[in-house]
């Protein structure tokens, strides 16, 4: 065999099926697919933010992007433009 046939593995994880534009919500706490979410400390794509969260001063509450007890939810954001694959 050769040695590039022996570097090759099957990851588990989670790929663009199209692009994705930055600050878009790919999914809240609640629709988290049952799948290793990869990690990076470099030229990371997504972040973890708390939606919800107050801080225009609107207190109309009610929001999808709360909980039952009115706390934010968390979602995974991208930070930048993902390109399919």
């Amino acid at each position: 065999k050769s040695s590039a046939s022996l570097m090759m593995t099957n990851l588990d994880g989670i790929y663009a099926a199209q692009d994705i534009p930055a600050d878009t919500i790919l999914f809240r706490e609640n629709e988290m697919p049952d799948c290793e979410l990869h990690r990076s400390k470099d030229n990371y794509n997504c972040q973890v933010v708390v939606l919800g969260d107050d801080k225009d001063g609107d207190e109309s509450g009610g929001s999808d992007d709360e909980d039952e007890d009115g706390d934010g939810i968390m979602a995974v954001v991208s930070i930048r433009d993902i390109k399919c694959g």
